[in-house]
């Protein structure tokens, strides 16, 4: 279902969750996680360690690195269930603020249905394109999920990279000169660039997910994304896990 959120953000983002009773997963919580260990059992994965983790982002102005979580689960960039032990399987897994960078959606949706256990409920808050940074950049569609899928990307592509520095907008304003787009581009033929690799509207995240759990390229069924209410930029989704 695509509905207005009528919900706070962690009534939504926790709906369909028992917190208190469930053994939960939150990726890439960092200083501010959403799950916390005092309501319940819950483990943290990141793609490193907390220590390296503290020292990324000592000059980051809005991350307190003495808040970062103690992670559980180190990726290294790999998939979840290489380092999730095959005895532990989680009742749901958090993610806000992450989809959107994983070089290859697919595969990473179907990583977290390894950990998941049927029924398990994978909730999101995912960026609306038209209320970020990203309001320029086309939506994402299935080729370019496809063509990652079909490559096995493992870092954002050049292309991934180019588009999300070449569009970066605030104030009305481009942000990057058409060189320091391509130089990041070309940075990422050979490192690791971060950046936003998709971009999606409450309703393309609708349909476009909403297709791969059909036809059954991920191990879930859409359950809802909701719309982004005026002041906020966000979006939530909740997969269920067949």
């Amino acid at each position: 279902m695509l509905v207005e959120r009528v919900l706070s953000r962690p009534e939504q983002l926790f709906e369909k969750i028992d917190q208190a009773t469930g053994i939960g997963l939150e990726i890439g919580a960092l200083d501010n996680p959403c799950a916390l260990r005092s309501v319940g059992k819950v483990y943290y994965a990141d793609y490193c360690s907390t220590d390296n983790l503290r020292r990324n982002h000592q000059h980051t102005p809005t991350v307190n690195v003495q808040n970062i979580v103690d992670v559980d689960f180190i990726t290294d960039g790999g998939p979840l269930a290489r380092v999730v032990p095959n005895n532990l399987r989680f009742d749901y897994v958090i993610a806000s603020h992450v989809i959107e960078h994983v070089p290859d959606i697919i595969s990473w949706l179907c990583d977290v249905g390894d950990v998941l256990r049927k029924g398990g409920v994978l909730s999101l808050i995912i960026p609306n394109k038209e209320k970020t940074f990203d309001s320029r950049r086309s939506v994402s569609e299935e080729k370019d999920f496809y063509g990652a899928f079909i490559q096995k990307q493992t870092r954002p592509s050049p292309t991934q990279v180019f588009d999300s520095f070449r569009w970066h907008e605030r104030e009305g304003k481009l942000v990057h000169t058409l060189d320091y787009a391509i130089d990041k581009a070309m940075q990422s033929v050979n490192d690791y660039v971060d950046c936003h690799c998709w971009v999606f509207t409450p309703q393309t995240f609708f349909h476009e997910i909403g297709m791969m759990a059909y036809t059954g390229r991920i191990p879930f069924k859409l359950d809802v994304v909701t719309l982004t209410p005026r002041d906020e930029i966000d979006m939530f989704a909740r997969l269920i896990r067949v």
